[in-house]
């Protein structure tokens, strides 16, 4: 079966799940009834903006499906219990690739997860069409930067034992923490940071970053180990290198995986394959930032820069 975006999503999983719906202030909760399965999953937000997901729950159902997404890409995270796959929630990539979801009997979740829509900043003064491009190039490198700081956030989600219309206002009030924080890594990953004096030998170690990047470009050293690595502290690290090259880390590693993914694309070796060879453990997170990079998916990248017609 092929599902075509989130409420075709939700509304499989109500069929299958036979799930019980109960409305609650500006959200549902549904429950699973003891046929497929025990617990809750309550969904709150506004699908233009944001949307959070709360699940506790043991499903007995057996599911296979094939989803598309139609809407709007999104960023999103998740803190996780239980034995969930780690992409069953991620659906996040553009129209033209479809990613394969499967459920098992005997899936346990306790989870908490919050996706951000891309026009979520859009009414904010200030705005900059590229602050959700670079958290996604951030997530992309080195997820453990983000959760370190929104995971605690993200708990206290799953946690919350709030009825009511106290429960809408915890969660949203969380959601827009987390929104805050991620704000609050861009300014200091890329705009927060100050010039500092570089010695020949700060140069020198810095200059070795590009090459470690590309030689592990499928599973790329994080901030904290690419710092051992050359023998600098985390800071001068991020610092230092936005400095010498122009852009932060987790762009030149972007740029260096997109770079690579045309010249795969142009050598006919297979989507799938080439999303795995420059670093992406799903076909839906490479195509997104694809997408993102050249306006177009890899499947019409490839056509319309076939030349073998």
């Amino acid at each position: 079966m092929t599902i075509r975006g989130v409420d075709a999503y939700e509304q499989y999983l109500i069929s299958e799940l036979k799930l019980k719906k109960e409305p609650i202030p500006f959200g549902t909760r549904y429950t699973l009834p003891i046929e497929t399965g025990k617990g809750t999953i309550e969904s709150f937000g506004d699908k233009s903006r944001w949307a959070a997901w709360i699940l506790d729950c043991q499903i007995q159902q057996s599911m296979q499906f094939s989803y598309i997404q139609k809407d709007e890409s999104f960023i999103g995270f998740a803190y996780r219990e239980g034995n969930p796959p780690e992409d069953l929630m991620d659906i996040a990539y553009p129209s033209s690739d479809v990613a394969e979801g499967q459920i098992t009997p005997g899936l346990s979740m306790r989870v908490a997860c919050v996706y951000f829509f891309d026009g979520f900043l859009r009414e904010y003064p200030g705005y900059n069409s590229d602050l959700m491009d670079f958290i996604r190039a951030v997530q992309d490198h080195d997820e453990s930067v983000i959760m370190k700081h929104i995971n605690p956030a993200l708990l206290q989600m799953l946690k919350n034992k709030q009825t009511g219309l106290g429960r809408r206002i915890f969660v949203e009030s969380h959601v827009l923490g987390i929104m805050a924080k991620l704000l609050d890594i861009v300014d200091k990953e890329r705009d927060g940071v100050r010039k500092i004096k570089l010695s020949d030998y700060d140069k020198e170690r810095l200059a070795l970053t590009p090459q470690i990047l590309a030689n592990s470009i499928q599973n790329p050293p994080g901030i904290a180990k690419l710092a051992r690595q050359i023998a600098l502290n985390e800071q001068k690290l991020k610092t230092g290198f936005r400095q010498l090259y122009g852009m932060t880390i987790y762009e030149y590693l972007r740029r260096t995986r997109m770079e690579k993914a045309i010249q795969m694309l142009a050598d006919d070796t297979s989507i799938r394959d080439v999303a795995a060879q420059v670093g992406y453990s799903t076909l839906h997170g490479f195509s997104q930032t694809f997408f993102k990079y050249y306006g177009k998916s890899p499947a019409e990248w490839r056509r319309d820069n076939d030349t073998h017609e």
